[in-house]
């Protein structure tokens, strides 16, 4: 329920804007990293937005697998963006 309700809300504010933008949700297979990078260059996508969550002791943020991968693998640019605490 929380990722339809963060979507949506992403939605209503890019709907706001004259940003051209697609929203997929990857139902494909195990690699969550590789669906991404696959979809993004299936789409043509210029960018892709992937969000960060945790955060260390000092307040730097923690890159799970699927985030580091992500950023370390795709050929296209990532923007990972933190939570707003």
């Amino acid at each position: 329920v929380r990722c339809e309700e963060e979507q949506a809300h992403v939605t209503r504010r890019l709907d706001e804007t004259s940003v051209q933008y697609a929203v997929r949700t990857i139902v494909k297979g195990q690699d969550l990293s590789e669906d991404l990078t696959d979809v993004a260059a299936e789409e043509g996508a210029d960018l892709s937005v992937i969000g960060l969550r945790r955060r260390g002791p000092v307040g730097k943020p923690i890159f799970r697998c699927n985030a580091q991968e992500i950023l370390l693998d795709a050929e296209r640019q990532v923007l990972a963006v933190k939570e707003p605490r």
